[in-house]
């Protein structure tokens, strides 16, 4: 097996290839087994069934809420290149749509947080992040324009590159509380390429962040747990199909109790 090079890179910067190098696989897991609910259970009554229905280029009667939701839909659908912020501002509207942003949790965007790779202190800035009001994140996403960005883009390999900058930081946090840092954290994590979503769950260890930090090869994998909303349609796939949008919200909700049980075991400084 060829020996694989690992290099002092952004976040942003990172691909497969970097994946593969420090031995992280990521591993596809249905949604039942994944969420550990059975979806029948997740209601959607808290929300205006008009988000639902149609586009905002529709002639129809809605409240301000489902004009407003179908307006930033409309814009990340249609994002040119250069305009992947609508994809950020839709991301973040999804979250607040299904109240990710409890009592002195916020919703950050353009976030930047430190980073150490192959020996070198870099920053790397996430794209929408669920922030304690302490400082400890909990939740981070990484956006992409479909089909009009960069080549090089790779959001899930970004995202996990940010999960291991987030146990970074978080450890940091901690010592500035007098708390012990932590050996492990799983970071709840979502992509949002174009109107498409994806759920991941990364195990950051102290092995796997010491690997990065020092640019050495990891003998433990670490796997990537992933769950992605099924297409609607076999060639339109996106929240612009009313169907898969009702069930991304299901996703979005049950994501919301599963990454909250995560980031309880390294967010005490809640208490």
């Amino acid at each position: 097996m060829p020996t694989l090079l690992r290099s002092a890179k952004s976040a942003s910067e990172w691909t497969e290839y970097d994946l593969r190098a420090f031995n992280i696989e990521v591993k596809n897991v249905d949604a039942c087994a994944f969420f550990g609910v059975h979806f029948d259970s997740i209601t959607l009554d808290d929300l205006d069934e008009g988000i639902f229905h149609g586009n905002a280029r529709d002639d129809i009667q809605r409240s301000d809420q489902a004009t407003q939701y179908l307006r930033y839909l409309d814009w990340a659908f249609n994002a040119a290149l250069g305009q992947e912020s609508a994809i950020r501002d839709f991301a973040q509207e999804m979250l607040k749509l299904c109240r990710y942003n409890e009592r002195d949790v916020l919703l950050r965007s353009q976030y930047t947080i430190p980073f150490t790779i192959c020996g070198e202190q870099t920053t790397t800035q996430t794209d929408v992040t669920l922030v304690h009001f302490n400082g400890i994140i909990l939740l981070i996403t990484e956006e992409d324009g479909a089909g009009v960005s960069h080549r090089d883009r790779d959001p899930e390999a970004q995202v996990i590159a940010k999960a291991v900058a987030t146990f970074q930081h978080n450890n940091l946090v901690r010592r500035d509380f007098s708390k012990i840092p932590l050996d492990a954290m799983t970071i709840p994590c979502i992509t949002m390429v174009g109107t498409l979503p994806t759920f991941y769950l990364v195990p950051v260890t102290s092995t796997l962040n010491k690997a990065v930090i020092s640019g050495e090869a990891c003998a433990n994998e670490t796997v990537v747990q992933r769950c992605s909303v099924p297409f609607a349609h076999f060639l339109s796939a996106g929240m612009e199909v009313p169907e898969y949008r009702r069930t991304a919200f299901q996703y979005f909700k049950a994501f919301k109790g599963l990454a909250k049980s995560h980031w309880n075991s390294f967010a005490d400084l809640m208490e």
